[in-house]
């Protein structure tokens, strides 16, 4: 079999799926090599579509049984707490520096994680960890990657949190940016 080189405007080597609350790029093929022209590519999407968060799949489908995926996400957008049941997910930066931050059951933050590429560039989240991600640059590319395949309720809100409640969201994102020092 031979190895794929992704191309974005190619349909026999990605499927483009809009559907989801960002888009994927799902590759179609088993053996697929990533480098920084598919970077740029997918940098340039991001951006003609206002900052919306695209990812790029290394899985044909949600259905898959492994999914790993190359995210862009920016400083903009409403990252909600969350925990995954059953499942594990490892982050990896590519590029940008972000923080993880990881709540008690009380909506109290227990722990942050600042993940950049020179320094602490991967964490690994177990299942039942209520955590929320958010961007400190203008654009953040990561690495994510767990077990498949995806299904509703895979991602759980916890009980404490108003996912209709955009100023709750604001104040947890307050919170988190005076956790991890900066001036916002």
């Amino acid at each position: 079999m031979k190895t794929c080189h992704i191309q974005l405007n190619n349909s026999k080597n990605v499927r483009l799926d809009k559907s989801g609350h960002s888009w994927g790029y799902f590759c179609q093929k088993s053996q697929v090599t990533i480098d920084q022209q598919i970077l740029k590519d997918l940098k340039k999407v991001y951006y003609e579509q206002s900052g919306k968060n695209i990812r790029l799949c290394l899985h044909k489908s949600p259905k898959s049984l492994f999914h790993d995926m190359i995210i862009f996400e920016g400083k903009k957008g409403i990252y909600a707490p969350h925990y995954h049941p059953n499942k594990t997910e490892s982050l990896q930066i590519l590029e940008g520096t972000m923080a993880i931050a990881m709540f008690d059951k009380n909506d109290k933050i227990q722990d942050v994680i600042i993940l950049n590429s020179r320094q602490t560039f991967m964490y690994s989240i177990g299942p039942k960890i209520v955590h929320m991600t958010l961007p400190l640059t203008d654009l953040i590319i990561y690495r994510e990657t767990k077990q498949g395949p995806f299904k509703n309720g895979d991602n759980q809100t916890p009980s404490w949190f108003d996912t209709n409640n955009k100023k709750q969201v604001g104040e947890l994102q307050e919170q988190l940016h005076q956790a991890v020092n900066l001036n916002i």
